[in-house]
């Protein structure tokens, strides 16, 4: 059985999703910095942890020497680095006559690798290294390209959705209230301050019956600076419900109960769970932004500058406007056939699939 070792932080779901349906054709060895904990269908994998002893970066620096004697004893027939700007300079640095491939991520991209000199320096003189890069976009292509990469090594898709494990919404009854759905985690980049004000916006502009039902999580007290900034507002004909954290059946039925999601990000790659909702049947309203214009145009969602003010409040009187319209329909089945083409996650784990079989028989990727 052929070895490949594996550069990720083994608790990202973007790793496990990617790998586990391979897991069973490989024998698979990981080396990670991050925690080290598996499902089961990892349970014949092997793993090699080498402590955080910084807390930063540098960690992955010191980690060289312990890779490289890893390296020389396990003799992989193949290396494959998740997330540029940490393993992927890891994976590029180390001594190794195997080829390389690398997955990375849009937020991956769009922070440190594009906005730090040093790191965008040294990735440019990098990542020509690994004979085949995976990119979840073509906005994220491109700044690879300007990073250095060769087009041609760079495939454009990402793992996407498992369609057969959702529940389509069949109707659409919004005469009563309309259900708006924030469903992004609380971090700064996700605005979810600026969703909260403007929908207090949009609740003292009209008096449509609506409420806001915001998903997800955040770091030390940001459930109670949100409560707080929520009982501040009085929401006329509106009202805010913080459900916080769901898992995946939870979620689901969130996702049935409301009608339009709200994810206006400062910048993203391509949220999967935009991908859910849409493929569900609800109404997206989105950060105009490069990420979802390749998704999105202006019949299928609706679009919103994060943080200008009134600029999300007009977005959801449009929508709230086009809920009652006939042509809902269509721009739901436009969206959920766009996942279909583009973010099967049985098509797209077979294409990762092919990559790596055709790596290992010594077969031109490109």
């Amino acid at each position: 059985m052929k070895k490949i070792l594996i550069l990720a932080p083994l608790s990202s779901g973007h790793v496990q999703k990617w790998l586990q349906p391979i897991a069973t054709e490989y024998e698979f060895i990981f080396f990670t910095l991050h925690d080290a904990k598996l499902p089961d269908s990892f349970s014949n994998c092997r793993v090699y942890r080498f402590p955080r002893v910084t807390g930063t970066r540098l960690d992955f620096i010191l980690s060289i020497p312990y890779l490289q004697m890893l390296i020389l004893k396990i003799k992989p027939d193949l290396l494959y680095a998740s997330f540029l700007s940490s393993y992927g300079i890891l994976g590029s640095l180390i001594y190794t006559k195997v080829k390389r491939l690398l997955s990375v991520w849009g937020t991956d991209v769009n922070g440190k690798a594009s906005s730090n000199l040093l790191f965008k320096y040294v990735i440019s003189k990098l990542i020509s290294r690994y004979c085949w890069i995976n990119a979840p976009a073509e906005h994220i292509k491109n700044k690879l390209v300007n990073l250095g990469a060769e087009t041609n090594t760079i495939d454009v898709f990402q793992y996407g959705i498992d369609t057969t494990s959702y529940v389509i919404k069949d109707s659409y009854d919004v005469s009563k209230r309309i259900r708006f759905l924030s469903i992004r985690n609380w971090d700064e980049l996700y605005n979810i301050d600026y969703v909260i004000y403007e929908y207090f916006t949009f609740c003292n502009k009209n008096g449509i019956e609506s409420e806001l039902n915001i998903i997800g999580r955040g770091d030390g007290d940001r459930l109670g600076q949100l409560q707080g900034l929520i009982n501040s507002l009085d929401f006329k004909s509106g009202k805010v419900n913080i459900l916080g954290y769901l898992n995946k059946e939870e979620l689901g039925k969130v996702y049935l109960n409301n009608d339009v999601i709200i994810s206006v990000p400062s910048m993203d790659g391509t949220p999967l769970s935009v991908l859910e909702s849409i493929y569900i049947g609800l109404i997206p309203i989105v950060s105009d932004i490069d990420a979802n214009r390749e998704w999105f145009d202006n019949k299928t969602a609706f679009f919103c500058s994060p943080n200008k003010a009134n600029s999300l409040s007009n977005a959801l009187e449009k929508c709230a406007d086009f809920m009652l319209d006939d042509f809902i329909l269509d721009v739901v089945e436009n969206n959920r056939n766009k996942v279909l083409e583009k973010s099967d996650y049985f098509k797209n784990t077979r294409l990762l699939s092919e990559k790596i079989k055709s790596c290992l028989t010594h077969v031109d990727v490109n």
